[in-house]
């Protein structure tokens, strides 16, 4: 009786153990609703976990989307959008899914999507003075009047570049310029500075 006993008490003990250990109840999403994703933007998705006592638990999720042609999703959980149409995202943990939250993805006219610039020549001289352009585009490629660009330099010792995009060649060697529009930034532009 006693034996019988003390292997009712061994397996209630394992059974509570595994309970303890069990996968995650459920999984949320945040945010859990999203009105628009526009072209050109991307959205961070995160998820809780939380198990069957309401205890949050540390665990990576693989992402998920219904349609990778409109949102692909990175494995850090980034919805990027590729094309106008609707997509429903959701996370897996061992077997349990998120709930979807759907996804329709917009594009608009004045949204930058690509910045080109533009400049005479690529090789100056010592000393010489050139005036780069930058040209906002949208996601159809048709540039967007009114956007103002700032310029960076990867190396101020060979130009200098203003916020006019009115550049100095200050020394010899070869250096890149880059314009950003609203956080978008272009392409670099090789330049070499000779004697």
């Amino acid at each position: 009786m006693k034996s019988l006993s003390l292997l009712v008490f061994l397996l209630l003990a394992i059974c509570c153990k595994d309970n303890s250990q069990s996968n995650l109840e459920k999984i949320v999403l945040s945010p859990a609703t999203v009105s628009e994703l526009v072209l050109g933007d991307s959205i961070q998705f995160a998820a809780g976990y939380f198990d069957k006592t309401g205890q949050s638990q540390v665990a990576v999720p693989s992402w998920e989307s219904s349609n990778p042609g409109i949102v692909t999703m990175r494995t850090t959980g980034v919805a990027i959008p590729k094309a106008v149409g609707t997509a429903s995202i959701k996370a897996t943990f061992k077997g349990i899914q998120s709930p979807s939250v759907i996804l329709n993805v917009t594009k608009s006219s004045n949204k930058v999507y690509s910045v080109s610039i533009s400049v005479a020549k690529t090789t100056l001289s010592l000393n010489e003075t050139i005036t780069f352009s930058a040209l906002a585009l949208n996601f159809d490629g048709v540039p967007i009047a009114g956007k103002s660009a700032s310029w960076q330099t990867e190396d101020a010792d060979i130009i200098l570049i203003n916020g006019n995009g009115f550049a100095s060649a200050v020394g010899q060697g070869m250096t890149e310029i880059t314009a950003v529009i609203e956080n978008v930034k272009s392409a670099p532009k090789k330049m070499i500075v000779a004697l």
